[in-house]
């Protein structure tokens, strides 16, 4: 897999947060997003989805999880409470092509986190969510994702 260091520009999207376990927290904001994505007719243009994690404790503990769509102006109808507008953070990510189950993301971004990080002599930036960037269909679960991990980082 192939692994560098990349600059994000700030991307809008609409989010629903979800807290808990990372797995848990992940699984109901994707469901509450393309719930709503569905609802409103939207699926064919939510063309790029984001996985925002946030105060990573332990290996299975998150603070939060944001689902994410890329805002676009077919993706623009009202939305209630819960689904937000935000911006996925700019700067200097450590990027891992990932490829395969779901379930093995966490252990990749784990690795990365401790040990591609601190071997390529960077300096990760806790001020930052890890993130998930889903490259082909995100909204089809009969196709394991194409994703790019990203690890903030300071340069």
């Amino acid at each position: 897999m192939s692994i560098g260091v990349i600059y994000l520009r700030p991307i809008e999207v609409i989010r629903v947060r979800g807290y808990g376990a990372n797995h848990e927290a992940a699984q109901s904001a994707w469901e509450k997003l393309l719930a709503w994505i569905d609802d409103n007719d939207c699926r064919m243009h939510a063309v790029r989805g984001f996985g925002l994690i946030y105060k990573v404790g332990n290996r299975n503990v998150s603070a939060s999880y944001d689902a994410c769509v890329e805002l676009n102006e077919h993706i623009s109808v009202p939305r209630p409470e819960g689904i937000e507008s935000a911006l996925v953070p700019s700067g200097a990510y450590l990027r891992q092509r990932f490829t395969g189950p779901v379930e093995e993301m966490g252990t990749a971004l784990a690795t990365m986190r401790a040990k591609d990080v601190p071997g390529r002599r960077l300096d990760l930036d806790e001020q930052r969510p890890m993130i998930e960037v889903y490259l082909n269909d995100f909204t089809r679960r009969d196709v394991d994702p194409k994703i790019d991990l990203c690890v903030p980082v300071k340069v």
